[in-house]
Order: structure tokens, then C-alpha cells, then sequence
């Protein structure tokens, strides 16, 4: 038997190896990049929004707007709520109500909850100043990919219905 038949096994377990390695590390880091995208869609939606709602509170009590935007795919719901005041069980998706039972407790001061679908990661609550929920509790259904709500100044503040 010569020695290069020997050793030709350990190159194609070798090079199996390397290729299983950068199959997953491929993956990988398509994922975090694809999950990092998401991230970056969501803080975008929640800007626009506080600008929004900021530029709604700069104009005269009574102006009120038509507000539409597009939120990140994987998020099939935003609900607006006053947490202290609200009723948990009115919130319809379950992942929104769960977090704001928790929440309620200790008072927090987040006034924007999402529902999500499948593997998207849940964005953390956030709070938008100076906006407040008629009712105290608004969910609204994005399956779509749109949000549309109405806003309006009231003057020390700006409603969300």
C-alpha cells in the first residue's frame, strides 16, 4: 500500500469539516444580518411616529391627522396603551397583554406595545411623549404592513385613537 492512499480519508473528512463550518457561519450571519434589518426598520417606524406626534403638538389645539405608515413584516399589531388606567383585557394579542400585566404593576411610563408573528424578536415597549390613548387601550392590526391612526392635539397633549 503506498502512503499517499493513507492519508487521501483524512482530506475529505478535512475538507467536509470546512465546508459544514462555513455553511453554518454562513447562515449565521445572514440571520443576525436579516434580524439586525428588522431592528433597524422598527427604530425607523418609531421615529417617524414620534415626529409625528411631535409636529401634531407644535400646531394649534383641534389640528388632527390621518396617519399611515408601514411598520417592519413580523409585527402583526401595535397597540397604544395608558398602562396605569388601562383594562389588560381589552389588549387582543396575547404577547401585548402579557407584557403590560407585568408592566402595570410596577407603573411604567410605555405607551406602545407590539405584537408579533413567528420568529421576529419582540421590539421592547417604548413611550412617545406627549401621547396619550383615547379609552386607554388601542390596538390596531398590521397584518398588512400599515398602521393607520388618527391623531389629534388637545392642547397638553396628543391623542391617539
Amino acid at each position: 500500500m503506498k502512503k499517499g492512499q493513507m492519508d487521501q480519508p483524512y482530506v475529505y473528512i478535512f475538507a467536509l469539516v470546512v465546508a459544514a463550518l462555513v455553511i453554518f457561519l454562513g447562515y449565521y450571519m445572514i440571520n443576525s444580518l436579516l434580524n439586525l434589518g428588522k431592528q433597524v426598520e422598527t427604530k425607523k417606524f418609531e421615529n417617524d411616529l414620534r415626529t409625528e406626534v411631535k409636529s401634531i403638538y407644535d400646531f394649534t389645539p383641534g389640528t388632527n391627522s390621518h396617519y399611515k405608515s408601514s411598520v417592519p413584516s413580523g409585527i402583526k399589531g401595535v397597540c397604544f396603551v395608558n398602562v396605569i388606567n388601562a383594562d389588560v383585557d381589552s389588549i387582543i394579542y396575547d404577547d401585548a397583554k402579557e407584557l403590560v400585566s407585568v408592566l402595570k404593576s410596577g407603573g411604567t411610563d410605555k405607551n406602545l406595545f407590539y405584537s408579533v408573528s413567528g420568529r421576529f424578536k419582540l421590539p421592547d415597549p417604548i413611550k412617545i411623549d406627549k401621547l396619550k390613548v383615547k379609552n386607554d387601550v388601542l390596538c390596531k392590526s398590521t397584518s398588512r404592513g400599515i398602521l393607520e391612526i388618527d391623531l389629534e392635539n388637545i392642547g397638553n397633549y396628543v391623542e391617539v385613537s
